[in-house]
């Protein structure tokens, strides 16, 4: 797999990543499966007013109404997709976006069934107008994170421009070394030309942060 095409193909738009395999395996041990699950919430906000943000749709007297008993609702679909996916056995690492906060998170860990497992949370905030983040839960007793870091998305015609910012973690899966690269793009709301300039930022600061680690990591 080419790198530099990868980076640049729809296919990352959302969840990129790759493993380092530091040697083949040469026995004939069946090999342990990990489920690695990419979710577009699609708005999953707590219904909480923020007085930070000039945006509070999703509260109860925003335009979209949003109350506890849908939050709630929402909530437990999520959770309910989750499960469903991994068909008996737990997702070993969940990506999302279109969260709103670590809170929402927290509740899906803590207010559902899925409180049975050992998941934890890796979560920045980011300074998206309407604050929306990515975010990423795992098990830990499969996948081990050693770094973490919240890299902002930077549009150079516009120095005030805010979007969600990439999640970048790199961890152990087993054997291997992971990198994931969790991007939720600037959208093409206002339409595809106007906006093809602020996925371009996107895609430049991520392809500038893969190419780094394969100088030092060669595929």
């Amino acid at each position: 797999m080419e790198l530099n095409k990868a980076v640049t193909s729809i296919t990352i738009l959302f969840l990129f990543l790759f493993i380092e395999t530091p040697s083949l395996q040469t026995d004939h041990k069946p090999k342990k499966k990990y489920r690695i699950v990419f979710y577009n919430a699609e708005n999953y906000f707590d219904p909480l007013k923020d007085t930070a943000r000039e945006y509070n749709e999703f509260v109860a007297e925003g335009v979209r109404h949003w109350t506890w008993n849908r939050y709630e609702e929402k909530r437990n679909k999520i959770y309910k997709v989750i499960t469903a996916v991994g068909e008996g056995d737990p997702a070993s690492i969940v990506a999302f976006a279109e969260i709103e906060n670590r809170m929402v998170l927290e509740d899906l860990l803590e207010k559902t069934p899925l409180k049975s497992q050992n998941y934890q949370i890796i979560h920045f905030e980011s300074k998206d107008i309407r604050g929306i983040d990515v975010g990423l839960i795992f098990l830990e007793d499969r996948f081990h994170p050693v770094y973490a870091a919240s890299i902002p998305v930077l549009y150079a015609r516009d120095a005030d421009f805010r979007t969600r910012d990439i999640l970048y973690v790199k961890g152990l899966l087993g054997p291997d070394s992971l990198h994931i690269f969790i991007n939720h793009w600037p959208s093409r709301y206002g339409g595809l030309l106007e906006t093809k300039d602020l996925r371009f930022a996107a895609a430049k600061t991520l392809k500038s942060v893969t190419d780094s680690i394969c100088r030092v990591q060669p595929l």
